[in-house]
């Protein structure tokens, strides 16, 4: 199983304004406000975590195929050279899955600098390196994120406090929420596995909860800023 790799997420300006577009209706407004409310040194806007609606390959390279998804209603419009280009460098789904490749992340930071320059609007993405095996900070260590490695990369602080969709805590938890948030750092993750491990008990403690299908799903997930390929800065940071 792929243990780390170089992710092509949106800068999280650009995921906030998807997030009041799409998932943040009328209805919620007054949730959202009290829970801002809670968190005055929230900034959801300051968070570089995992989910950050990760570019996707195409499912395959197959135009006749690429169409009949088209067909059926999934987007393939957007950024349609990006996630062209993205298939073809990590190769069949098939090939992937036997493998444990996650298809979210490409090998290389050549690779996806590659795919980021194809982007409809790069300047509204970035890369990340993502690692689940090496857990020791860096000097371009954006902090430690914990939620799901591979599938749609759920996060258990984004969900809670950033973009609340699936899980979102309950009114009468917002004290305690805060409190356990209150070592995060500036990127809105925390600067320590130890501090995430103290809020990963303390979230799958609480009833709103996701909750793991299998013990250890909640991965630890550290984050490193990509430093620009123009300035030398190649390698695995």
């Amino acid at each position: 199983m792929q243990t780390n790799g170089y992710m092509i997420a949106l800068k999280p300006g650009r995921l906030l304004e998807e997030y009041c577009e799409m998932d943040a209706p009328p209805a919620r407004a007054d949730y959202l406000r009290q829970l801002r409310a809670a968190l005055p040194g929230v900034d959801p806007v300051k968070y570089r975590g995992i989910s950050r609606s990760p570019l996707m390959a195409f499912p395959c390279l197959d135009q006749k195929v690429i169409d009949e998804f088209e067909a059926s209603g999934c987007e393939m419009r957007s950024n349609a050279k990006a996630r062209y280009q993205f298939r073809q460098l990590i190769g069949d789904v098939s090939d992937n899955y036997n493998s444990g490749v996650d298809e979210d992340l490409l090998a290389s930071q050549s690779d996806a600098k590659q795919v980021l320059d194809l982007l409809d609007e790069p300047e509204s993405w970035e890369i990340i390196y993502l690692s689940r095996d090496l857990l020791d900070s860096t000097s371009t260590t954006l902090g430690f994120d914990i939620g799901y490695w591979g599938g749609d990369h759920f996060s258990l602080i984004a969900d809670a406090i950033v973009i609340p969709r699936w899980h979102p805590p309950m009114p009468d938890d917002f004290g305690g929420l805060r409190q356990a948030l209150s070592t995060l750092n500036a990127n809105l993750l925390f600067e320590s596995p130890e501090a995430a491990r103290e809020y990963r008990a303390y979230y799958t403690s609480r009833p709103w909860a996701e909750t793991e299908m299998s013990e250890g799903e909640f991965c630890l997930i550290r984050v490193n800023a990509i430093e620009s390929l123009e300035r030398g800065e190649k390698g695995m940071p």
